[in-house]
């Protein structure tokens, strides 16, 4: 029997054939979050809480979970279920180095931005930078 999967839709299949080395075709944005009870004694953030808590709902979007292959002799792409699928890989926490300013975060997050997405895993990824208290975005 073979491996269950779904075809890529129209959009999907649009970003993966338009994709070059030079024009990574993901969708990326930067926002800033209190860290609230998620603060941890160090002054950092309990990464561990958030990817817990985003494990414990993946089963609401089995995308997340999922990653390319392609149909023999078509070669068409399709979602398939990755055995080998790693909270860790997606969730990352990134220190910034001192002081964590502005300028800081948006250089880690326009070079984290400019990468592609590794095919061969879920086409997704988060990361979770801290930064000083007093960050202006201006």
């Amino acid at each position: 029997m073979g491996v269950a999967h779904s075809r890529l839709g129209f959009l999907d299949r649009s970003f993966l054939h338009l994709e070059t080395p030079t024009s990574p075709m993901h969708i990326a944005g930067l926002a800033t979050f209190d860290a609230g009870p998620l603060k941890t004694s160090d002054d950092g953030i309990d990464i561990d809480k958030i990817r817990d808590y985003v494990a414990s709902r993946l089963h609401l979007i089995p995308r997340y979970r999922q990653r390319l292959a392609y149909v023999p002799l078509e070669n068409q792409p399709v979602w398939v279920d990755d055995e080998h699928f790693n909270i860790h890989y997606h969730l990352r926490h990134i220190a910034l180095p001192k002081p964590g300013d502005a300028r800081q975060l948006k250089r880690v997050a326009a070079r984290v931005m400019a990468q592609h997405l590794d095919r061969q895993k879920p086409l997704w990824r988060s990361g979770f930078w801290k930064v000083s208290r007093t960050l202006r975005t201006s």
